[in-house]
């Protein structure tokens, strides 16, 4: 979906807002961006360990961003980077340059959620291929969101997929069998940083 370089500008972006916040160069730098950057997306901005000496990307510490295309993709990676800035305030005794020295970005564009839809409820995981899929639960103002890597990273089945989603979105773990629980899935394109502010790669899962 993204050129290396349209993905490298965004990380880049994300690892300046979430140190610096928004500044006179972060809105000249909007003003310039690509036009494929302009398109209403959903995104996530991730923020992952990083062992130096290893040089492997380790968990995910923070994830933070928009399942459903209501910004353009600029727009959704800064409020997502704004919001890891926070995160990091809140939940670190750490600077944030300090922190984010050991730790890679990662961004996740995401298709639009499509509802899921069976006879019944309990066909919904014949319908989802982990690895591919990611989800969105909803019922009433309860939402919840999971990327499609997590379930590979946790090794969960659809089913286990299905009940950790309504748990993010703070339903019972079974919420997903009653009709009142709408589920969706999407698929994302995932771009992580090769090491702390390094080379921009693609992922394939």
């Amino acid at each position: 979906m993204l050129t290396t370089e349209e993905a490298t500008f965004l990380l880049k972006l994300a690892r300046r807002i979430a140190t610096e916040g928004i500044s006179d160069e972060t809105r000249e730098e909007e003003k310039v961006a690509l036009p494929k950057l302009r398109e209403k997306r959903g995104a996530f901005v991730c923020l992952r360990e990083f062992d130096k000496s290893s040089k492997k990307v380790g968990r995910r510490i923070i994830s933070s961003g928009y399942p459903l295309p209501v910004f353009p993709i600029v727009e959704g990676v800064k409020n997502a980077s704004l919001n890891i800035s926070i995160h990091i305030l809140r939940s670190s005794s750490q600077e944030i340059p300090e922190f984010l020295e050991d730790a890679v970005l990662e961004l996740a564009i995401l298709t639009e959620p499509t509802k899921i839809i069976a006879e019944e409820p309990i066909r919904y995981p014949k319908e989802i291929e982990i690895g591919r899929d990611g989800l969105m639960v909803q019922r009433n103002f309860y939402t919840g969101v999971i990327l499609p890597h997590v379930a590979i990273e946790k090794k969960w089945n659809a089913i286990e997929f299905l009940s950790e989603c309504c748990m993010e979105a703070k339903l019972p773990a079974d919420a997903w069998l009653e009709k009142e629980t709408s589920v969706y899935k999407f698929q994302t394109h995932v771009y992580v940083e090769s090491e702390p502010n390094g080379d921009v790669v693609k992922v394939e899962f």
